[in-house]
């Protein structure tokens, strides 16, 4: 059994974001080296970067991407964004079997065990054959269904592991200590929603490599 990262980056045909490629790029650079180094347990990272439609169809695609991941029952899951830094160390894969959303408003980290109950996905297969590319939020509404679904168990779990989600703080030594100060072993920085939040986790990753060298 593998206990492996996965990551999107797929190229888009009809690039459709506000945030530069580039600018993922280089999110991407920052997330894997942080989870490197702060990820106990990690054997692989796994990036999906195939060449998709538009960010629609990356969405969608992720999901089966996923799920096929998921049901060689070879592997452990714990899926990131790419704009989330990993902030201390932590064994992830040692948590729960089940499916968790880790901020249940947002599905940016979230963890598939290899042995969650399989009705869960089956639910989430038919929810996905009712895509709407019109909702920016229908992937995410997707794994809050998965999230809350019977067969997953009580909510508790989300509680197990925090998430600092959209920091306002600009000064990266306040932010490194408020994500202390709460227990917090991943910051996602929704960078997406501007130059001042990628900022942000530039400047937390630098900051990041001046305590951790």
């Amino acid at each position: 059994m593998k206990n492996i990262l996965v990551l999107k980056f797929y190229q888009l045909k009809n690039y459709d974001l506000g945030t530069k490629r580039e600018d993922y790029g280089q999110m991407k650079e920052w997330c894997v080296e942080t989870a490197k180094n702060n990820i106990m347990g990690l054997d692989d990272i796994i990036v999906h970067d195939t060449v998709v439609g538009n960010i629609q169809d990356a969405l969608r695609q992720h999901f089966y991407d996923l799920y096929d991941l998921w049901k060689t029952k070879k592997y452990n899951i714990l899926y990131s964004d790419l704009d989330v830094l990993f902030t201390r160390k932590l064994d992830w894969f040692d948590i729960s079997k089940k499916f968790i959303l880790y901020y249940y408003g947002n599905s940016g980290i979230r963890y598939h065990g290899h042995d969650m109950d399989e009705t869960v996905w089956q639910h989430a297969l038919e929810l996905i054959q009712k895509w709407d590319g019109s909702k920016w939020d229908f992937e995410q509404n997707i794994y809050k269904d998965m999230h809350r679904h019977p067969a997953n168990g009580k909510f508790f779990e989300q509680g197990l592991v925090s998430i600092l989600n959209l920091p306002q703080q600009d000064d990266p030594k306040v932010l490194y200590e408020n994500a202390c100060t709460n227990h917090c072993a991943a910051i996602h920085f929704h960078a997406s929603n501007g130059d001042k939040q990628f900022m942000r986790m530039k400047n937390m990753y630098h900051f990041l490599k001046t305590i951790n060298n």
